[in-house]
């Protein structure tokens, strides 16, 4: 990797808590939550160097071609600091928490998903240009609604 380098590496979703991937995350009442799990790495001189950057998150339904309710799309701001795992870089895990209504697990129950992950530095706004962008999508998942 470039030194000033930074890449998403792996994407995945597991049950709430769960410390492994699982493509049939299991949702159930009352908190209906699951989460997606974003890998990225930095080079040896972007892990430490403060600058700003943004994790989005943006999941799509293959069954129905939409993309499904909000509580699926999230994002996280952070800085590139040095430190351990998970904080730290060079290695980073961003965790999002996806918390559903029992009638947003109704409505994407036993339907296959994919999430597209993406990280922006520095993020964009009013006379910002990104430099580097990087994305990575996850594998197919299907959420196991128990109401």
């Amino acid at each position: 990797m470039n030194p000033n380098g930074v890449e998403i590496v792996r994407v995945y979703t597991r049950e709430f808590g769960g410390t492994i991937a699982d493509t049939t995350p299991h949702v159930t009442a009352p908190t209906f939550h699951f989460q997606v799990v974003v890998e990225a790495e930095a080079g040896s001189v972007k892990q430490g160097d403060g600058s700003p950057y943004r994790f989005a998150i943006e999941a799509f339904d293959l069954t129905t071609g939409n993309k499904p309710p909000g509580a699926f799309s999230k994002v996280a701001n952070g800085y590139f600091t040095g430190g351990p795992p998970p904080a730290g870089w060079p290695a980073h895990s961003e965790v999002f928490t996806i918390t559903l209504t029992a009638a947003e697990a109704t409505a994407v129950e036993d339907h296959i998903l994919r999430y597209v992950a993406s990280l922006v530095t520095p993020p964009p706004g009013p006379g910002v240009t990104p430099q580097i962008v990087s994305f990575a999508e996850s594998p197919l998942f299907i959420v196991v609604a128990a109401l």
